[in-house]
């Protein structure tokens, strides 16, 4: 069984929409949004997780809140069997040499008054390095060596992914975090960038953590998933078995969703209606439950607790779709 690289344990990650005062002499008793609540997770070392869900569910709040990018409010959290306890900015630094980040925008993310050279070289300053080969992280993720003197403006999207992965990549992390990694690429450039994070994991053993709302694509590329919405984790387990028998009704009208070859291939699953509940009126019980085709009264009332449908599945739903398993209260 390979080893756990990093575990999250009941992250909590809070905003402020009032401060003390206005909210004391307002009347208003929960002065904050809880854009992560609660959420536990675990990656083992040469793993690939996927956390799927629709804009607003916390995907990349909960990413960002595990290199400090965003404070946490409440949680622990482990990498590479030790406690992250102190969150200080020196310790931070020393977690990030670990943790690669690429973020969702891959021209965005880049300084557009640096050149490539100085962008993927970056990371060693920052960490007071010696500068590494800035031709061999290019070699590394396929680009020209040409273009280590050119700016963001100047590469299409494909090539700016790609500088994303080199800077990622430059410290030799243990784990990369990838936020909406082919986002805005056309589909053909999706498939190279996917091939390129495959080949990388391959040849350095690296872990990562994906996230994503696109469904065809994390099926091919996770072991694992983690559907989140509103905050929350509403199921975990194998990506094929997520996909094959989905246990919440959320994962299965997702998959519903998910375009189809086959004109002729008739869908009887019901697909997802109304929109996301703004975190400031959070529904009371299960926050799934406005939306949901099969909600009953308990629904509405209380908090479904995760259940362990089997060693590596868990639902969050008072009646999963599952009955082929016999679902358990997690311990």
């Amino acid at each position: 069984m390979a080893e756990m690289l990093l575990r999250l344990e009941d992250i909590r990650v809070r905003f402020r929409t009032h401060g003390a005062l206005r909210a004391r002499l307002t009347g208003i008793d929960r002065p904050y949004l809880d854009a992560v609540d609660g959420v536990s997770l675990s990656l083992a070392a040469g793993e690939t997780l996927g956390i799927v869900g629709e804009s607003g569910s916390g995907k990349t709040t909960l990413i960002r809140s595990i290199l400090g990018l965003v404070e946490l409010a409440a949680g622990r959290i482990w990498f590479d069997g030790a406690e992250i306890v102190d969150r200080s900015d020196a310790a931070l630094r020393v977690l990030r040499r670990q943790v690669g980040m690429m973020f969702q925008d891959p021209v965005a993310s880049l300084s557009p008054r640096k050149t490539v050279r100085s962008l993927i070289l970056e990371p060693f300053r920052i960490h007071g390095l010696a500068l590494g080969d800035p031709a061999a992280l290019m070699d590394m993720v396929g680009l020209p060596r040409a273009l280590l003197d050119n700016y963001p403006h100047q590469l299409s999207g494909g090539q700016a992914r790609r500088v994303g992965v080199a800077r990622a990549l430059a410290l030799r992390p243990k784990l990369v975090i990838a936020d909406e990694p082919t986002a805005g690429l056309d589909v053909s450039v999706q498939g190279e960038i996917l091939n390129l994070l495959a080949r990388l994991q391959a040849e350095l053993g690296l872990s990562y953590v994906i996230v994503t709302h696109n469904l065809p694509v994390i099926r091919h590329v996770s072991s694992r998933l983690a559907i989140m919405y509103l905050g929350r984790i509403v199921e975990e387990g194998p990506t094929r078995a997520v996909f094959t028998a989905p246990a919440h009704p959320y994962t299965r009208a997702l998959v519903a969703a998910v375009p189809r070859p086959d004109p002729d291939d008739a869908r009887s699953e019901p697909l997802l209606s109304g929109e996301v509940p703004s975190l400031r009126d959070r529904p009371s019980g299960c926050p799934f439950n406005p939306r949901c085709p099969d909600a009953q009264d308990r629904c509405r009332i209380d908090v479904p607790a995760p259940r362990a449908l089997a060693e590596t599945r868990t639902v969050a739903c008072h009646f999963p779709l599952s009955t082929r398993m016999t679902p358990r209260l997690t311990t």
